[in-house]
Parts: C-alpha cells; sequence; structure tokens
C-alpha cells in the first residue's frame, strides 16, 4: 500500500511539473489565427518548444509567465505554418482553374471533362488541364492523341494538358501557333517536339520542350491573383485542408 502511495505521488508531481513549464517565448500584441474548430483569432500565444503551450489576451499570458521573452507583434497577423516541401497558395490557388484528369481512363473520359471547361469558358481562354495519365491510356487512345483531338474540342480557345508527371504537355494547333512552333523549330536539348510524317508538329511536347508553351502562357493581373487566392483559401479551410497536395507539381505551370 505504502508504494502504492509512492507512486501515485510521484506520479502526480510530475503532471504537476508539466504543467508548470513555462515557454520560451510570448507573442503579444497580434491577430493571431488558431484554425481550432471555432476557427478563434487571439492576441496573444505562449510557445515552448516550438508548440503553443497557451493562448489569450496579451496581458494575462504576460501576468502568468512574468519572467519569459516577449516579443511585441505590433497588430501583426499570424497563422499556423503550412509545411510542405513544394507548397504555394498563390500557385495552389491558380491551379484551381485547372481541369482535374487524374481519374481519367481512357480519351473518351478525357475529352468529355476539357469539353465541359471550354463550354463553361469564353472564346480566347486558355483552357489547363493536369493529370492524364500516359501509363493508364490504352495503347490504342495514346496512338490517337495529337492536336486534332484537342482541335475538335475548340480551335478558338488555348488548350493545353499536362500529364500527371508533369514531362508532356498536349496542346491544340492555337497553343502551336502562338508558340510559334512549326515544323522549323528544333528540339530543344533536352527534350522534344514530336512532329509526323510530314515534319508538322503533332501537338505533344516533351521534357524541355514544354518551356516553349510555358513562355507564352498570360499572366495573371493583380485583380486574379487575389480573387484566385481568396478561393484558394476558401477551399483549404472548407476541406480541412486535405486538399493541401492537389496540383502542386504544376508550379511551373
Amino acid at each position: 500500500m505504502r508504494l502504492i502511495k509512492i507512486t501515485i505521488i510521484l506520479l502526480l508531481g510530475v503532471f504537476l511539473a508539466s504543467c508548470s513549464k513555462n515557454p520560451d517565448v510570448i507573442y503579444v500584441n497580434g491577430k493571431i489565427y488558431t484554425l481550432d474548430k471555432n476557427n478563434s483569432i487571439v492576441e496573444a500565444v505562449a510557445v515552448r518548444e516550438g508548440k503553443i503551450l497557451a493562448v489569450g489576451k496579451s496581458k494575462d499570458l504576460t501576468e502568468k509567465y512574468s519572467s519569459v521573452q516577449v516579443v511585441d507583434l505590433g497588430g501583426k497577423t499570424v497563422v499556423p505554418g503550412f509545411i510542405d516541401a513544394e507548397g504555394n497558395l498563390m500557385e495552389f490557388s491558380r491551379n484551381l482553374d485547372f481541369v482535374d484528369l487524374r481519374t481519367t481512363e481512357n480519351l473518351k473520359e478525357i475529352i468529355q471533362k476539357v469539353t465541359e471547361k471550354v463550354n463553361a469558358s469564353k472564346e480566347g481562354d486558355w483552357v489547363g488541364g493536369f493529370g492524364w495519365d500516359d501509363l493508364v491510356l490504352p495503347e490504342e487512345d495514346f496512338q490517337k492523341i495529337d492536336k486534332s483531338v484537342l482541335d475538335n474540342i475548340s480551335t478558338k480557345h488555348y488548350i493545353y494538358l499536362v500529364n500527371t508527371r508533369a514531362d508532356i504537355v498536349w496542346v491544340n494547333s492555337k497553343v502551336l501557333e502562338v508558340a510559334k512552333i512549326t515544323k522549323d523549330t528544333p528540339n530543344p536539348e533536352k527534350g522534344e517536339i514530336e512532329k509526323d510524317e510530314n515534319n508538322e508538329p503533332t501537338g505533344i511536347l516533351y521534357e524541355d520542350a514544354q518551356e516553349l508553351v510555358m513562355k507564352v502562357l498570360p499572366q495573371p493581373t493583380e485583380a486574379q491573383i487575389m480573387a484566385n487566392v481568396e478561393r484558394g483559401i476558401k477551399e483549404l479551410y472548407n476541406t480541412e485542408l486535405r486538399k493541401l497536395t492537389m496540383l502542386i507539381c504544376l508550379k511551373r505551370y
């Protein structure tokens, strides 16, 4: 019995000691988004070993931990860090406009998804897609892939579709035209412009040949960037970050 009491006392002591740990630093006078279930916003946060120890009012935390380093945020906004090797909110937001082709298994499905996007767009718009897999498509379908397939969808839109490994881009004639890719365009050192028996570009560009398309992609205006980012934030929040990795590899596009 005595041994049990001693053990309980020791465990209680360890628990109380852990509860009394001081933070390494307190950040005060800020607008701190906690992203808890209520999406609470607080003005101060106490941090220990890179983890949040407590949140609340600046005065309350500085009084509770009186001998700790204090950093005045001066009203600045603080959000939790989104840690990813290549994560980029702006690129993620922009890529939400891409046609998601990751679940397509044949040419018919690709055509259907791209057609739906084109029909919802204005003439002269750029329509980008990502995720078609040349290793999954039936061989007979892959052999049919060229600019004419996309031209049949539209010759009044700029259509470009990036495969799932981002090493092939498939474009229509309008993109070839604006990129000035012709029978006389040489292959880059580490890429290939696929050409047919008449030496005409087929609309399939491999590896570094994709740069020819990337160079002519229109840059978004400031208003478009802001609208895209707002949309991206809503998307991340509404899905509780489950789609954070979606289309990351398209950062170049």
